[in-house]
């Protein structure tokens, strides 16, 4: 009985926050658009549920995600977001991530995608985390992306990744093909691993985009967790099949459903399905 009770209390704490986070970002974005005098196309908001099922389940329970985020358009260069995470895991607990980020268009050849977030779960969630991307337009039309960019992830346990990619993104009227190499080096213990990111999307804007992202490559670490005396490098090979799809039912409103299947070799399967909705302002 109090199991049930903790567990049950847990998950009254966990939306209670999800739904004081929509609350407190919902009345800020009404605010601008009364302030405006009438609604535009220029602020986004998006709410969203995620459902993981990790098989073995007895091992690994389920994973439950809410997701809050706000679009902010109104700098022609410069778009910026906010983004608020709350997750509930069978064996880890609960965690909050919070993340702010920025599109910056520099000239008419470059543009930057850089965000920075910070976690309260130690076992799962970064402290501390930076990313930033550099996109360069490259042929006549522009219609060809060489992005380059890197990651530094801090965690509580004193963990710390540092990632590296490159890649090519290429855009044919509806369509919209790419692939990601990275490079991550964990420490410590300085172990490196390798992962490809695979995708294609085909749709346009207020009608509907389907994407079909498949990842595959390794996890190398040290145990740490260890004595010394034990302490190995660990490398899993993982593959991850994400479809990713937005569907305009207005022109400023939608749904966006994801299906996720994630396999880490010798742990576990991750089965994932994610349904949101956007509005924009």
């Amino acid at each position: 009985m109090h199991v049930v009770k903790k567990y049950l209390i847990g998950k009254l704490k966990f939306t209670c926050l999800i739904f004081i986070l929509f609350i407190a970002i919902f009345s800020s974005v009404q605010e601008t658009v009364l302030a405006a005098g009438s609604s535009s196309d220029n602020q986004r908001i998006d709410i969203g549920y995620s459902y993981y099922f990790l098989d073995p389940h007895g091992i690994y329970g389920s994973w439950n995600i809410g997701t809050v985020k706000y679009y902010n358009n109104s700098i022609k260069k410069f778009n910026y977001f906010i983004e608020a995470d709350g997750f509930s895991r069978t064996i880890e607990g609960e965690g909050f991530l919070a993340t702010i980020g920025a599109y910056t268009i520099w000239t008419p050849w470059l543009y930057t995608y850089s965000d920075i977030s910070s976690g309260t779960n130690y076992l799962y969630l970064p402290e501390f985390r930076v990313d930033n991307n550099f996109n360069f337009k490259l042929g006549k039309y522009k219609n060809i992306v060489w992005e380059i960019g890197g990651s530094y992830i801090k965690y509580n346990d004193n963990n710390l990744n540092l990632i590296a990619s490159t890649g090519i993104t290429y855009y044919y009227k509806r369509w919209v093909a790419s692939y990601r190499l990275f490079r991550t080096i964990s420490d410590p213990g300085n172990v490196g691993s390798w992962s490809h990111l695979y995708s294609i999307g085909y749709g346009k804007r207020y009608w509907e985009r389907t994407y079909l992202n498949v990842t595959t490559g390794n996890e190398a670490y040290l145990t740490t967790y260890l004595p010394i005396a034990d302490q190995s490098r660990v490398n899993y090979n993982a593959l991850d099949i994400e479809i990713r799809q937005r569907i305009w039912l207005r022109k400023d409103f939608g749904i966006i459903g994801n299906l996720d299947y994630f396999i880490l070799q010798d742990n576990y399967r991750a089965y994932g399905i994610t349904v949101s909705i956007f509005k924009n302002f």
